[in-house]
Protein backbone atom coordinates (compact mmCIF):
# COMPACT_ATOMS: atom_id res chain seq x y z
CA UNK A 1 0.00 0.00 0.00
CA UNK A 2 1.73 3.22 -0.85
CA UNK A 3 1.66 6.39 1.39
CA UNK A 4 0.36 9.47 0.28
CA UNK A 5 -0.82 13.35 2.02
CA UNK A 6 -4.11 14.24 0.62
CA UNK A 7 -4.57 18.62 1.49
CA UNK A 8 -8.39 19.55 1.97
CA UNK A 9 -8.73 23.03 1.53
CA UNK A 10 -11.88 25.06 1.82
CA UNK A 11 -13.38 28.34 0.68
CA UNK A 12 -13.82 29.27 4.97
CA UNK A 13 -10.49 29.05 5.62
CA UNK A 14 -10.01 25.48 7.31
CA UNK A 15 -7.04 23.78 6.16
CA UNK A 16 -6.34 20.10 6.63
CA UNK A 17 -3.43 17.46 5.98
CA UNK A 18 -4.59 13.30 5.66
CA UNK A 19 -2.34 10.70 5.88
CA UNK A 20 -3.51 8.25 3.01
CA UNK A 21 -2.78 4.90 0.82
CA UNK A 22 -4.08 3.23 -1.69
CA UNK A 23 -3.74 -0.53 -3.34
CA UNK A 24 -5.51 -2.68 -5.56
CA UNK A 25 -8.82 -2.70 -3.39
CA UNK A 26 -9.06 0.04 -0.93
CA UNK A 27 -8.35 4.21 -0.30
CA UNK A 28 -8.27 4.89 3.43
CA UNK A 29 -7.20 8.71 4.56
CA UNK A 30 -7.05 9.87 8.39
CA UNK A 31 -6.11 12.75 10.19
CA UNK A 32 -5.54 12.65 14.14
CA UNK A 33 -6.77 15.81 15.29
CA UNK A 34 -7.30 16.27 19.53
CA UNK A 35 -11.18 16.66 19.55
CA UNK A 36 -11.52 16.16 15.44
CA UNK A 37 -10.36 13.27 14.25
CA UNK A 38 -11.37 11.47 11.24
CA UNK A 39 -10.76 8.38 8.88
CA UNK A 40 -11.95 6.69 6.22
CA UNK A 41 -11.85 3.50 4.10
CA UNK A 42 -13.38 3.70 0.97
CA UNK A 43 -13.49 0.33 -1.67
CA UNK A 44 -12.75 0.14 -5.32
CA UNK A 45 -15.52 -1.07 -8.10
CA UNK A 46 -15.98 -0.37 -11.43
CA UNK A 47 -13.22 -1.50 -13.19
CA UNK A 48 -11.76 1.24 -10.14
CA UNK A 49 -13.73 4.13 -11.82
CA UNK A 50 -15.80 4.19 -7.74
CA UNK A 51 -14.85 4.19 -4.70
CA UNK A 52 -17.23 4.16 -2.50
CA UNK A 53 -17.18 4.09 1.31
CA UNK A 54 -17.73 5.56 5.14
CA UNK A 55 -15.85 8.59 6.73
CA UNK A 56 -16.03 9.07 10.75
CA UNK A 57 -15.20 11.32 13.36
CA UNK A 58 -14.04 10.95 16.64
CA UNK A 59 -13.55 13.66 19.57
CA UNK A 60 -11.91 11.55 21.71
CA UNK A 61 -9.82 9.12 19.80
CA UNK A 62 -11.98 6.46 21.47
CA UNK A 63 -15.64 6.46 20.09
CA UNK A 64 -15.88 6.87 16.62
CA UNK A 65 -19.27 8.27 14.98
CA UNK A 66 -20.59 7.53 11.33
CA UNK A 67 -19.87 10.97 9.06
CA UNK A 68 -21.59 10.81 5.64
CA UNK A 69 -20.84 8.27 3.16
CA UNK A 70 -18.75 8.87 0.34
CA UNK A 71 -18.62 8.02 -3.00
CA UNK A 72 -16.12 9.19 -5.89
CA UNK A 73 -16.62 8.70 -9.42
CA UNK A 74 -14.23 8.82 -12.02
CA UNK A 75 -15.56 11.49 -14.78
CA UNK A 76 -16.00 9.54 -18.16
CA UNK A 77 -14.47 11.70 -21.00
CA UNK A 78 -16.33 11.77 -24.18
CA UNK A 79 -14.55 10.67 -27.07
CA UNK A 80 -14.33 13.21 -29.76
CA UNK A 81 -16.56 12.74 -32.83
CA UNK A 82 -15.35 13.66 -35.91
CA UNK A 83 -17.01 16.55 -37.87
CA UNK A 84 -17.83 16.00 -41.74
CA UNK A 85 -17.87 18.76 -43.90
CA UNK A 86 -19.36 19.04 -47.57
CA UNK A 87 -18.77 21.26 -49.85
CA UNK A 88 -21.60 21.06 -52.47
Amino acid sequence: MAGRRKVSDHSRGVFRIYESAIDDISWPWWRGAPGFSQRFTGTLADGNSTIAGLSQLSRDNVHWDDDPKITYRRKRWQSWTPVTRSDA
